[in-house]
């Protein structure tokens, strides 16, 4: 990792068409970076120029924007205890609830950095991360104007979370034994009902609804191997902690030691770990219906996945009906494992999604590196959110294809308005001009030139050798 990873500023802006403004600075190679998140954004460019850095980075936001925060000031606290309710309008909640949010996670820089990149702390220890509240709200689903309605029961007393239009409101019922719910029953005297256990209650209750209403996934480029070993992998720590149990007491150092070891994957590859093991626990589904998940079954792998659990195995299944078990798959077919699950989940359940694909062109022959461009086209139109890292020119010059395309029929999809590409070079990485070809592919187009002039600086070689022999 590199050593000179000094303060990152995160500005999120709301800007035409579902844009976000950001800036980095010293995090990784880059050294100092503006760029707008478009509803798709790609980073090109060479090896080590930092587009993982930048993707890690993002993650992070994220995931932070899900986690849990204090609902209820000293005041509020003091009138719901008196009260039993609070209600806030949801122009107060929403302002406070964001400011909240950006306050913590500006304190809390260089731990979330260092948790996302599996680093030690002193690597960020200068870092810093900023916000912009509004587009914190937009972004975690807190404009959503449905009711929702959430509660939970702890020690026969009911917390209420509740969600209006222009409203919302915390409160909780004394559970009566014999008459259900009773607000006049004073709460049991070995419990103390303060500040503290209340937003811890509804912070698990509103967490729960930005979770509903928010997603988010980082497909790493090293996703073929762990698609195959994803199983090996959980076990194999599973069963590293229960070793410990074999130590003895006089080993009571070792263990504590061996117990604080963190994950040494990054926080983005150890969660994609997670969801590939998760995909044993539930009854998959196929989504005929769903045309995106499709292209991928039916396109670019000719058949779909499958999870035996009988033998806890993953396996795949040809169009013939003949099953494989996944390790003995094609390349392509491990590399593609599991996204087409994640996007039968995700479609049309009116949540703001954001994916980020590492390399999407990995293992995939020029003719599926185009279709997946397709797909890329599908899940802009369908409103999901996508940030991808790419080497290939296949991919670029389809997606700019299906840009004219969608200009010229005057159909949604990918277009210059919601787009944006990013150059990394020289430690900095500048934006290209989507529909300028001399820019767009300028990363790719330079290498096949240096190519051909080499060819044809050869064939002459060889025409004059065979002249001199003559």
């Amino acid at each position: 990792m590199h050593s000179s990873c000094g303060n990152i500023a995160v500005w999120w802006n709301n800007l035409r068409n579902g844009e976000y403004y950001m800036k980095f600075t010293n995090i990784g190679p880059i050294k100092n970076a503006n760029l707008t998140l478009g509803q798709l954004t790609i980073f090109s460019g060479g090896n080590n120029q930092g587009k993982t850095y930048i993707t890690y980075a993002i993650y992070g936001v994220l995931k932070e924007l899900t986690a849990r925060y204090e609902l209820l000031d000293v005041e509020q606290a003091e009138i719901f205890l008196s009260e039993n309710k609070y209600t806030f309008s949801k122009e107060e909640f929403n302002k406070a609830y964001a400011n909240f949010i950006v306050s913590t996670i500006r304190k809390s820089s260089n731990r979330i950095l260092s948790k996302v990149f599996s680093s030690g702390i002193k690597t960020f220890e200068d870092s810093e991360i900023l916000l912009d509240p509004q587009e914190v709200i937009e972004m975690i689903g807190l404009t959503r104007t449905e009711h929702f309605r959430k509660q939970i029961e702890f020690r026969n007393i009911l917390f209420i979370f509740e969600l209006a239009e222009k409203t919302i409101s915390v409160s909780y019922l004394k559970k009566s034994q014999n008459s259900g719910l009773n607000t006049e029953e004073m709460l049991p005297e070995e419990f103390t009902l303060d500040r503290r256990f209340l937003n811890m209650v509804f912070s698990l209750i509103i967490q729960d609804y930005i979770s509903n209403s928010f997603n988010y996934i980082y497909v790493p480029a090293e996703r073929t191997g762990i698609n195959v070993f994803s199983k090996e992998l959980h076990n194999g720590r599973a069963n590293f902690i229960d070793d410990l149990s074999t130590l003895d007491e006089d080993d009571e150092k070792i263990i504590k030691s061996i117990r604080e070891r963190k994950s040494t994957y990054p926080q983005p590859v150890d969660e994609y770990v997670k969801y590939l093991n998760s995909l044993e626990d539930y009854d998959i589904m196929i989504n005929e219906s769903n045309k995106i998940s499709q292209i991928i079954r039916d396109k670019m792998i000719g058949g779909r996945f499958g999870f035996d659990k009988e033998k806890g195995t993953a396996y795949f299944k040809l169009k013939d009906d003949s099953k494989v078990s996944l390790h003995m798959a094609s390349s392509s077919a491990k590399s593609l494992y599991g996204l087409d699950y994640y996007l039968d989940s995700i479609l049309g359940d009116n949540t703001n999604n954001f994916i980020i694909i590492d390399e999407p062109e990995i293992n995939l022959h020029p003719s599926n590196q185009i279709e997946f461009a397709v797909l890329i086209n599908y899940l802009i139109e369908s409103g999901v959110n996508l940030i991808i890292s790419t080497h290939s020119d296949f991919l670029m010059k389809k997606l700019a294809n299906l840009a004219l395309l969608n200009k010229i029929k005057k159909q949604p999809g990918i277009s210059r308005e919601n787009t944006k590409i990013y150059n990394f070079e020289n430690q900095t990485l500048s934006e290209i001009d989507y529909f300028n070809k001399d820019n767009v592919f300028e990363n790719f187009d330079k290498n096949y030139q240096n190519l051909e002039n080499e060819y044809f600086n050869l064939v002459d070689l060889m025409h004059e050798e065979i002249e001199d022999e003559l």
